[in-house]
């Protein structure tokens, strides 16, 4: 059996897979953490029960996960087995048929996590569970700021990743520069010292590497925009692990035993309606669940 038999096979039996289980359909996450997300989506745009798969074999038999596994099913996808993933940088390369016409939903952020973190969202709920905390720490000022500070390095990251000429600044090295510990006074003045401190790591890195590529930023900015990149959301496109990760960081310090922040205020809920990548998410789901509707 070749390569392409093999995921077909595997796709027809996840569909009786859901049919014997009594679910609307089967769905491959990339990973098992990605359910409370999807589900709670799920739930509120396309109701129902559904058999959700965290891995499965590939082709040479090894127990796989991941976004490019579940890529591998793409030809033989439908209603009743599509599969659910994080955009990361997909959405402004502009890869083709990742659209929900060809049963795949995406995040339209780079993960799920980026939509823990939105905002207004989790500054409002800050308010609700101890708005005494709320008052000492703002989430929307410290992420407008974190957006200001990543935006240009990651246009140039794709500007880089475009023309052909990564290895001289690469995702990885980006991601390197922004991972943080937190660090004593790091919660004053809405993180001001986790910003400048970002800052500074990602001008030293970046500066030579303008020059060299000759990276015209009004250029580059101009055309991400119109893939809907902007400064004010550039937070939620970014890598989701160290987006999560710093927010959860700022926010235990901050809460210090007063509240379960993680549980709390980010896991909490979801923005729905409220900013354009998760409307988007949701049209997706609100399609499918039209497909199911009619049969």
């Amino acid at each position: 059996m070749d390569r392409q038999e093999y995921y077909e096979l595997m796709a027809t039996h996840f569909k009786g897979e859901a049919r014997l289980l009594g679910c609307k359909a089967s769905v491959h996450l990339e990973d098992k953490d990605d359910e409370r997300f999807w589900d709670t989506l799920m739930q509120n745009y396309c109701p129902g029960k559904f058999n959700y798969i965290y891995s499965s074999r590939n082709a040479r038999g090894v127990e796989t996960s991941g976004c490019i596994h579940c890529l591998q099913f793409r030809d033989y996808l439908s209603k009743d087995f599509f599969i659910c993933m994080d955009s990361d940088y997909r959405l402004l390369r502009q890869e083709p048929e990742l659209d929900i016409d060809h049963y795949i939903c995406q995040t339209y952020t780079y993960s799920w996590e980026n939509h823990y973190c939105q905002a207004d969202r989790l500054q409002s709920r800050l308010e609700e569970c101890d708005n005494g905390l709320a008052q000492q720490f703002s989430f929307v000022t410290f992420l407008q700021q974190y957006s200001e500070v990543i935006f240009e390095p990651m246009i140039l990251l794709l500007y880089l990743e475009r023309t052909g000429r990564l290895g001289m600044f690469t995702q990885k090295t980006l991601n390197g520069l922004v991972s943080t510990q937190y660090r004593t006074g790091d919660l004053d003045n809405n993180g001001a010292t986790v910003i400048a401190r970002l800052k500074t790591a990602l001008d030293n890195a970046t500066a030579p590497i303008k020059v060299a590529s000759q990276f015209n930023f009004a250029a580059e900015m101009a055309y991400y925009n119109s893939l809907g990149l902007y400064v004010d959301n550039a937070y939620l496109h970014f890598r989701g692990h160290n987006l999560y990760n710093l927010v959860l960081s700022l926010g235990k310090n901050l809460c210090n035993g007063r509240l379960d922040f993680e549980q709390e205020v980010l896991l909490h809920g979801l923005a729905f309606d409220a900013y354009p990548e998760i409307v988007s998410c949701q049209d997706d789901l609100e399609k499918l669940h039209s497909m199911f509707g009619s049969n």
